[in-house]
């Protein structure tokens, strides 16, 4: 349910197979996107103040 919170979905709405996410998903990987999807995503996630470039390692736990 947080996943289809997350992308603005409901119940009533047409939610693709796993393997329509997974073909989707092998064509990205073939055409060599995923790099670029990365980028993009991390530069959108900046743009919101959601990334944090520094922290501490305590305990072996990331802080």
């Amino acid at each position: 349910m947080s996943f289809m919170h997350f992308l603005d979905l409901t119940i009533s709405d047409d939610i693709p197979s796993s393997k329509t996410i997974w073909n989707f998903t092998e064509r990205i990987v073939d055409l060599g996107l995923v790099k670029y999807f990365v980028e993009l995503f991390s530069k959108e996630l900046e743009y919101l103040g959601l990334v944090v470039n520094e922290g501490k390692i305590i305990d072996a736990s990331f802080v």
